[in-house]
């Protein structure tokens, strides 16, 4: 012990002896001596003391030690002491050091000695970024140029990053300057879109040579982030000039004087000036427009009429609706002009659909749940401007205020309804929604890996408490929360009866007695919110009741079942495939499939319908108990029970049929041909869009053919 003592004494003596010697060969400027006493110390902690305090000697003289802070950095890179080197370099960048000095320094000692391992890593990263387009960029960017410049050898520190950050959630994030990858990850996790901007273009190098950005692949293939050079000004305001990408909703930059925000904002400027300008535009040229302009507009053959077409590839349905409309639009000769985005980066939006207007300026916009109303105000516009509306959701349309909107709806009770609303009901068509007959047609040959007994596509077969939760959590209060648990307590009880999947289907009729009941009073708007909610609820029992039975019968475990959230359920996960792709692959399943269960519980004629048939599968219907012993849109109104449509009317006849249309091939053969050809002759998109115009035409010109809420 004693002699440790002894060893510590004669340390400190030592080092106390060399800050002494250090402190007098600065005095005298001995620069050889400096370096040889620097050269010879041991231990690395008291050799970064010794460095500082030469380099605070000369600062205290005010004079910047160039040499001996690049020796220092040149040291603590050797120590991979990367944050410390930081810190010095950006003080000798303060200081007005050539970048060159630096970048040298980095090479000689932090890339060079494993080149090869960089050069591959920048080269994978290089060619992900470019491989899925997400590199926005006229600069040559390659490895011996990056090497040769690269001053930045660690990321953006943590506390550096704002604190609300973290808050942001399914929002378009602008970064300047941000290289660590973490915080990317992070942002990207909470559904957010990052444009990613480089001022200084050696922050991007480190992350091409230093990061692996194989961990954010699923989120570069999505092109969920997006990376920009700074310099290139006109690239990026090429960029954000696209109507469809909308501006950044948050900022955050790294760089210190943030140009590229200031650019950015002022580009939005420009943006919100060309809408407005276009807005003032449409009012001059749709003020112009009234009934006798769209009687002669009619009297005339469809090429003169120009149809602006709307939708999203955002939407699961909805797009490939609207695409096939487009084309049958332009088979007959119409002038179309369909507004959709290219990336997924891009959205429609109010923006885009007003000066793409402004440009186009049709005679009719077309969309699918959404009213002219949603785009302009209620001015000329309006008024004047001819927009058709297919009606897929009752939740969606706001009351009647004058608009010029026809509405073409895929049920006749929602047809009912907008007449209560004051819809003129000389502008409701009445029509069930059409297939798209060029992509669900009849295949050559079933696919084997889509072959089985019993198929089942849908995407409400999942967890009905996901849904009751999702629906809870849109109100604040207590007392709407308990009539929401009522409702989702009454229906889980009624799940467990056979009626259950058989009984009228109006869920504002269970609504309304439960706010009664509590003298609560709300407007139709949020009834028809809850009423939708609690139907999803129901549908999401019903579905897997139905599936249920099949099972637990026996007649076959040849099944499949697409869509979400099957595989939660013990008893469904084995028999779950996934989610199925709208188009090619939906119509092999159903082609593939011996009997398609088509179950919707309230709409007769749904699409879904039309795709089983279209695609030559067998559909077993739900029959819809009528509400007042009617139903004028009943599907045997347009098949022929047991010819060309098989419905089921309680679980024993669901099964018996299951077990019969089995057991014949050939007579189930024989009705999924007959119902083909009805649906392909009376359901396409191509026969629904000519009712659709026919339908217009009839109410400007008069027509032979008529298509309204009483006829079809």
């Amino acid at each position: 012990m004693q002699q440790n003592q002894q060893d510590m004494v004669e340390e400190k003596t030592s080092k106390e002896d060399v800050l002494f010697q250090i402190e007098k060969a600065c005095g005298i400027n001995n620069q050889e001596l400096i370096k040889h006493t620097l050269n010879s110390i041991s231990s690395d902690e008291f050799k970064k003391r010794v460095f500082l305090k030469v380099i605070a000697y000369y600062e205290d003289k005010r004079l910047f030690p160039v040499g001996y802070y690049l020796l220092f950095i040149k040291w603590l890179i050797d120590k991979s002491d990367l944050v410390s080197a930081t810190e010095h370099i950006m003080k000798c960048m303060q200081k007005g050091v050539k970048e060159d000095r630096i970048s040298d320094i980095v090479y000689e000692c932090l890339i060079k000695p494993n080149e090869t391992a960089y050069q591959k890593t920048f080269n994978r990263n290089l060619h992900l970024l470019i491989s899925c387009g997400v590199l926005f960029t006229g600069l040559e960017i390659d490895f011996d140029k990056a090497k040769q410049e690269i001053t930045t050898i660690v990321s953006n520190y943590q506390e550096d990053f704002p604190d609300d950050l973290s808050d942001q959630e399914g929002n378009r994030v602008f970064m300047a300057d941000v290289i660590n990858t973490e915080i990317i990850s992070q942002v990207l996790e909470k559904n957010n879109t990052i444009f990613l901007v480089f001022d200084d273009i050696k922050k991007f190098y480190y992350m091409l040579l230093f990061e692996d950005l194989s961990g954010l692949k699923e989120y570069i293939k999505g092109k969920k982030i997006l990376f920009f050079m700074g310099r290139e000004e006109n690239l990026i305001k090429n960029f954000f000039e696209n109507m469809l990408v909308l501006f950044p909703g948050y900022y955050c930059a790294l760089s210190e004087k943030k140009k590229s925000i200031t650019k950015i904002k002022a580009l939005m400027k420009l943006r919100n000036d060309k809408i407005a300008s276009s807005l003032e535009t449409l009012k001059e040229y749709y003020r112009k427009l009234d009934e006798e302009y769209y009687r002669d507009l009619f009297s005339k053959d469809s090429s003169h009429v120009k149809i602006m077409l709307i939708t999203s590839e955002n939407t699961e349905i909805n797009k490939f609706i609207v695409k096939d409309w487009c084309r049958v639009f332009q088979e007959l000769g119409y002038q179309t002009r369909l507004l959709i985005e290219n990336e997924t980066y891009e959205q429609v939006n109010t923006g885009v659909i007003i000066c793409e207007a402004a440009k186009y300026r049709p005679d009719i916009v077309f969309h699918i749940n959404y009213t002219v109303r949603h785009v302009f105000p209620v001015d000329d516009i309006c008024r004047n401007l001819l927009w058709i509306m297919r009606y897929r959701d009752l939740i969606q349309i706001p009351a009647y205020e004058g608009e010029n909107m026809f509405i073409s709806t895929m049920v006749r009770a929602w047809a009912e309804e907008l007449i209560k609303d004051c819809m003129p009901e000389k502008r409701i068509m009445y029509s069930p929604e059409g297939v798209d007959i060029n992509i669900f047609k009849k295949k050559k040959e079933a696919k084997r890996n889509y072959k089985c007994d019993i198929v089942s596509v849908n995407s409400s077969g999942g967890d009905a408490h996901f849904r009751f939760t999702y629906l809870i959590e849109m109100f604040n209060g207590n007392t709407m929360r308990q009539v929401i648990h009522e409702l989702y307590s009454e229906i889980t009880e009624m799940s467990s009866r056979e009626q259950f999947c058989f009984f009228d289907s109006s869920f504002e009729k269970l609504l309304e007695k439960k706010l009664l009941q509590r003298e609560i009073q709300i407007n139709k708007e949020v009834k028809k919110i809850i009423a939708r909610g609690v139907s999803n609820i129901m549908f999401a029992y019903y579905r897997q009741k139905v599936m249920e039975w099949i099972i637990d019968s026996g007649i076959t475990t040849n099944i499949q079942l697409w869509g979400r959230s099957w595989s939660n359920y013990e008893k469904f996960r084995k028999y779950h495939m996934g989610i199925a792709r709208h188009g090619k692959e939906l119509s092999g399943i159903y082609g593939s499939s011996k009997i398609s269960i088509s179950d919707h519980p309230n709409i007769p004629l749904h699409e879904r319908l039309f795709e089983i048939q279209a695609s030559c599968g067998f559909p077993l219907v739900k029959h819809i108990q009528p509400e007042n012993g009617e139903i004028t849109d009943y599907i045997t109104n347009y098949f022929k029970e047991n010819e060309e449509i098989v419905l089921f009317y309680n679980k024993d006849d669901l099964l018996n049929k299951v077990q019969y249309y089995l057991d014949n091939p050939d007579e189930r053969e024989r009705i999924a041909e007959n119902g083909k050809n009805v649906a392909m002759r009376d359901f396409s998109n191509v026969a629904v869009a000519k009712k659709t115009i026919s339908f217009i035409k009839e109410y400007y010109v008069g027509q032979d053919v008529k298509t309204n809420i009483k006829e079809t």
